[in-house]
């Protein structure tokens, strides 16, 4: 029976399929928030942690849902999604809808695949909504929302860009969306099994050549960290975990952010773990005090990039 209000979102990765990974899939669950603040029902489709995926999809492929969203980095993931891609053609005429970062730099070669329906370019949360209530409505126009591309009578078209999502706007991330029990931490700074990632900032306020974010060319947006430090409260509460990662391209984009959510992690004593990357630059110039308040507030670990030992290189 087809469920007007049903979306199914997937994860693939073939390699880790049917294992216990890490943590949960935030990018697809960042999707569905907005969804879920619809009153859409989201079904998350995980392969890591599926122990048999294919019947599992198969199953919810039943309920004859508006559209199947798929996620998909270059690399392995290409393959996962293509095969699920080809399962789902196999048993329905359901959209397919491809998402995220291979999609949004080469959206020419993805959508020319014949298991390619549409995608999404760039940030998903505002676009994806609008392309589901479309696709609900066979007399609409897929023309009129931006940031989508797709084929029509056998053409490639891509609309105008969209813009960029307003992520202090975004709502709370519905971790319940997947059973936690299925996910295990294998990091080194924390014995805590149940791990979150969270996402506090999108882009970057540089463009290193080596990085997507030089083709992407996306301002540099945040959370202020009174509504970092009160999510993270809130998930604490709700899911039982006390580790976080934060997942941004770069959580010290400002440092006077950065130092404001340490210092409120202190000052509201959320008392947990935490660990992110930083530029090797700004621990270069930090004082002995602002690593012992990071200590202070929780953070166990920080990873640096170190992109290249020639300073020509690094300025090039």
């Amino acid at each position: 029976m087809y469920k007007k209000n049903r979306v199914i979102l997937i994860f693939p990765d073939p390699k880790m399929r049917g294992q216990k990974a890490d943590r949960p899939p935030l990018g697809i669950l960042t999707v569905a928030a907005p969804l879920v603040e619809k009153y859409m029902d989201v079904c998350i489709l995980d392969e890591r942690v599926e122990p048999d995926f294919d019947a599992r999809l198969s199953e919810e492929l039943k309920n004859v849902p508006v559209c199947v969203g798929i996620s998909s980095m270059s690399g392995r993931y290409i393959t996962g999604a293509l095969r699920i891609s080809w399962l789902i053609k196999q048993q329905s005429s359901i959209p397919i809808v491809w998402g995220g970062v291979h999609p949004s730099l080469e959206p020419e070669s993805t959508i020319r695949h014949e298991l390619v329906d549409l995608i999404v370019l760039d940030d998903g949360e505002e676009t994806f909504p609008k392309l589901v209530e479309a696709l609900k409505d066979p007399s609409a126009d897929l023309r009129n929302i931006h940031g989508i591309c797709f084929k029509k009578n056998g053409q490639v078209v891509m609309t105008a860009p969209a813009e960029p999502a307003r992520i202090e706007n975004l709502p709370f991330i519905p971790f319940n969306l997947v059973d936690l029990n299925k996910y295990s931490s294998r990091e080194p700074w924390t014995s805590e099994k149940k791990l979150l990632p969270i996402e506090t900032s999108r882009g970057c306020p540089f463009s290193c050549s080596f990085c997507t974010e030089s083709t992407r060319k996306k301002k540099w947006r945040s959370l202020s960290p009174e509504r970092v430090v009160r999510d993270i409260k809130e998930y604490v509460k709700q899911y039982g975990t006390s580790s976080f990662t934060f997942i941004d391209d770069n959580f010290f984009g400002d440092i006077k952010r950065g130092e404001k959510i340490v210092e409120l992690l202190i000052k509201e004593k959320v008392g947990i773990e935490w660990y992110t990357n930083m530029p090797p630059d700004y621990m270069a110039g930090a004082t002995p005090e602002f690593v012992m308040r990071l200590k202070e507030s929780g953070c166990r670990m920080l990873t640096f990039g170190a992109e290249s030992g020639s300073p020509r290189i690094l300025k090039m």
